[in-house]
């Protein structure tokens, strides 16, 4: 009997809690050079401020404690961990807290940043509105000559960590587990739309075909035949136009050239999104559908940063006015390849 009473001592001894950590709170914000701050946050203190007004109805109040960390820093630290991917534990030693605050403190922020609300104010693709798309349509002839094109949109993979009992499901074709993130951008690098859901064995086809953008492009009747533009991993209709395959005439070779010229906006746009949160082409550690929403909250942030002019702007070429937009057809492609 002693024994076991001596056996229980030492179990209650080895689960006492262990003395809390003294953490000495760190403030970036108060960095006095603006160009440092910058480049470890991606966004000038002004940008941060303005954000923090933006998330503020879901972040923690200061306490009477004084030890809350303040709404800042906890931009800042969801910001860290999408331009760093760092683990939690690298972060809590940065903004002198613990990893569970970061762990909660990052869901905070994520959970504002993906509001239906704010996705809905930063990320939108007005295409019924026949003022934008004449709008967008002129702007995108800046870039090489096409002048019906509405959008470019291609497919890039997000890598995650593969997860448990998934098979070969996120398996993509580089034969790595990822997210096949489809965007649709305008000629200024904007994102219009959208879809970080789809695992990375999905085809970039199958994504658009059934995502909310394709459905929304052919219930409009296009009477000046504004379409799409994308790579040849897409069906070409009337409302995409993809590169001809083997070009042998010189109207088809000038189209190929001036198709790619127009789309490499898209690849470009997934180049710096990835540059500037690299945490988009690192392993995420997180589970497949908050991987998803931390893609969406990056590219709220990039077109935050856009309306913030932090982001790089193309060099634009005159309005292309020599031919007709094409009419509505079943293959808008060839309408234009004839008229250049």
């Amino acid at each position: 009997m002693l024994i076991l009473l001596l056996h229980l001592r030492m179990l209650a001894l080895a689960r006492r809690r262990q003395a809390n950590q003294a953490y000495r709170r760190i403030n970036p914000t108060v960095m006095p050079n603006g160009n440092i701050f910058r480049a470890k946050f991606r966004f000038t203190k002004l940008a941060i401020d303005e954000l923090v007004l933006i998330t503020n109805p879901y972040l923690a109040e200061p306490n009477p404690n004084g030890m809350t960390i303040s709404k800042e820093n906890q931009v800042l630290i969801f910001i860290s961990s999408l331009a760093s991917n760092s683990f939690q534990s690298v972060i809590c030693d940065r903004f002198g807290c613990s990893q569970q605050t970061v762990s909660n403190i990052v869901e905070r922020v994520l959970y504002a940043l993906t509001d239906p609300v704010v996705v809905a104010h930063y990320i939108q693709f007005p295409i019924e509105n026949d003022a934008w798309r004449k709008r967008t349509a002129r702007d995108f002839s800046r870039m090489a000559g096409l002048r019906n094109v509405v959008g470019a949109v291609d497919g890039t993979f997000i890598p995650i960590q593969n997860p448990p009992n998934s098979n070969n499901t996120f398996r993509c074709r580089k034969q790595f587990p990822a997210l096949n993130a489809t965007f649709i951008v305008d000629s200024w690098g904007r994102i219009l739309y959208a879809n970080p859901r789809s695992t990375g064995s999905t085809h970039d086809s199958f994504v658009l075909e059934h995502s909310t953008a394709r459905r929304r492009i052919n219930a409009i009747n296009y009477p000046q035949g504004f379409a799409l533009i994308g790579d040849k991993a897409y069906k070409n209709d009337g409302r995409l136009m993809t590169p001809i395959a083997r070009p042998v005439t010189r109207q088809e070779k000038q189209f190929n050239k001036m198709h790619a010229k127009t789309r490499v906006i898209v690849e470009q746009v997934y180049g710096m999104l990835k540059r500037r949160f690299p945490a988009l082409s690192s392993s995420m550690r997180y589970e497949p559908a908050k991987c998803a929403r931390m893609v969406l909250a990056a590219a709220v942030l990039w077109n935050y940063g856009l309306d913030k002019g932090h982001g790089v702007q193309r060099g634009r070429g005159p309005i292309n006015n020599f031919y007709p937009m094409p009419p509505a057809s079943r293959n808008v492609r060839n309408v234009v390849v004839s008229t250049l």
